[in-house]
C-alpha cells in the first residue's frame, strides 16, 4: 500500500471511527449531512450524478430515510413516495440480483460502490454507479462554503474515502498475480476483509470467462440451495467471505438432489458434494457417494492419499485433509476433501485447475438435471 495513503488512514479519526460499521457508517454520514443542510445534500447528489435535473422534482421539505424498505438511503416526499434510492457498498460487493430487487419503477437509483469492478457490472441497468472518489471530490468542493467543525469533519471524510478508492485500485489482480498475496498494511488497518472480497470477486469474473470459453455454459451467479436445486440451471458460481477467509466456488448439478463442487476457501482447494433433501446419517451419505460411479472418482479413496489434481508447481505429496481418507463435512449434506494450495501458485494456474475439474465433471456426469 502506498505509504502516504497508509499513514493518512492510520491517523484519520474518521477512518478509525468508520471501522465500527464499515457500511452503515457511510450511510449515517450522508444522513447527517442531510440533517444539517438538506439543500447541501441535494446539491451533493446533483453533483455526483450525470443528471443535472435530479432533485428538481423534490419538494422543499423532502425526507431522507435510512433502511426504509431495506434501502440504505432513500429520498421521499411528504406522502412517503420514494423519489430516489441510494445503495451503499463499501464492505460488500454489489450484486446484479440484489440491485434488481431494489429497482422501483419511475424512481432514480444511485449505487455508491467502493469496488470499481465487480461481477455482472455490465448487466446493471437503471442504476447510476458512483465511485467514492467522485463522492469525495464533490464533498470537498461543497465544503469550501462551510467553516468550523462541520467543515473539518466533511473534509476528513472526503479525504478518507478518496484514499480508500486509491487503495482498492491497488488490489487489482491479473492472471500472473500470486494467489497468496498478503498485505500487512490492510491487516493493520483492519480492512483485509474488504480487500479479500474485492480480490475474490475479481477472480470470479476471470473464472466465469474461462468457464464460458471452455465449457460453453454461462454460469448462474447464485448458489442459494433452494434456487440451485429447484431451477433448470446447471452450473453455478459464488464468492465471498466465510470465517474470515475468501471463498470461490463452482457448483455443478448432476442430479435433482446432488451437486458436485470445486471450492477454494482460504488455503484449501476442495472437492465437495452437496446433497438436497437426502435425510440420512453422515456415514450413510458418504458410503453412498463412494459406491456411486458418477461421484466416487471425484474423491480420494480411504487408501489413496494422492491429491485429486496435482499442482505442477509443487513437490508431492501435498498436504491433504482428512489425512486418513474419509471426508470433512458441514452437517450431513455437505461433504468434502481438501488439499493445501501451494504457496507459489499463480491465479491463472488455480483457475485453470478449477476449469479442468469442471470439464471432468461435465464430461463424466454431464450437466443435465436428472428426471
Amino acid at each position: 500500500m502506498n505509504s502516504t495513503t497508509f499513514d493518512y488512514l492510520k491517523n484519520s479519526p474518521m477512518f478509525q471511527l468508520s471501522l465500527a460499521s464499515k457500511e452503515l457508517f457511510h450511510s449515517n454520514f450522508l444522513f447527517w449531512i442531510w440533517q444539517q443542510n438538506s439543500e447541501l445534500f441535494k446539491t451533493l447528489i446533483r453533483n455526483i450524478t450525470s443528471d443535472t435535473t435530479i432533485g428538481s422534482d423534490w419538494p422543499r421539505k423532502y425526507i431522507l430515510k435510512r433502511e426504509y424498505h431495506n434501502y440504505d438511503l432513500c429520498v421521499l416526499d411528504e406522502n412517503n413516495k420514494v423519489l430516489l434510492v441510494i445503495e451503499n457498498k463499501v464492505k460488500s460487493i454489489p450484486t446484479f440480483k440484489q440491485l434488481n430487487e431494489y429497482l422501483r419503477e419511475g424512481n432514480r437509483h444511485i449505487l455508491l460502490s467502493l469496488a470499481s469492478d465487480f461481477p455482472e457490472k455490465e448487466k446493471i441497468e437503471h442504476w447510476e454507479i458512483v465511485s467514492y472518489e467522485t463522492l469525495g471530490k464533490a464533498l470537498k468542493e461543497l465544503s469550501t462554503d462551510l467553516s468550523g467543525y462541520h467543515k473539518d469533519i466533511i473534509d476528513d471524510y472526503s479525504e478518507m474515502i478518496q484514499h480508500l478508492h486509491k487503495v482498492q485500485l491497488e488490489w487489482s489482480i491479473d492472471a500472473d498475480t500470486d494467489f497468496f498475496n498478503s498485505d500487512n498494511d490492510c491487516n493493520i488497518l483492519r480492512i483485509n476483509d474488504i480487500r479479500e472480497k474485492i480480490r475474490f470477486s475479481k477472480m470470479l469474473v476471470m473464472l466465469q470467462k474461462r468457464i464460458v470459453n471452455k465449457l460453453g455454459i454461462e454460469p448462474y451467479l447464485n448458489t442459494d440451495r433452494d434456487y440451485v436445486f429447484n431451477t433448470a440451471g446447471k452450473v453455478f458460481m459464488n464468492w465471498g467471505m466465510t470465517r474470515g477467509m475468501g471463498l470461490l466456488e463452482v457448483k455443478i448439478l448432476v442430479a435433482k438432489n446432488i451437486a458436485l463442487l470445486v471450492q477454494i476457501q482460504g488455503e484449501q482447494y476442495r472437492h465437495a458434494v452437496e446433497l438436497y433433501g437426502i435425510d440420512k446419517r453422515l456415514d450413510d451419505n458418504w458410503n453412498d457417494i463412494l459406491q456411486d460411479s458418477r461421484l466416487n472418482w471425484f474423491f480420494r479413496s480411504n487408501n489413496l492419499k494422492t491429491p485429486f489434481h496435482p499442482f505442477s508447481n509443487s513437490e508431492l505429496p501435498l498436504t491433504v485433509w482428512p489425512k486418513n481418507g474419509g471426508c470433512n463435512h458441514f452437517g450431513n449434506q455437505f461433504l468434502y476433501q481438501s488439499i493445501k494450495i501451494p504457496n507459489n501458485t499463480k491465479i491463472h494456474e488455480l483457475l485453470d485447475i478449477i476449469v479442468s475439474d469442471c470439464l471432468k465433471i461435465k464430461n463424466i456426469t454431464g450437466t443435465s438435471v436428472a428426471d
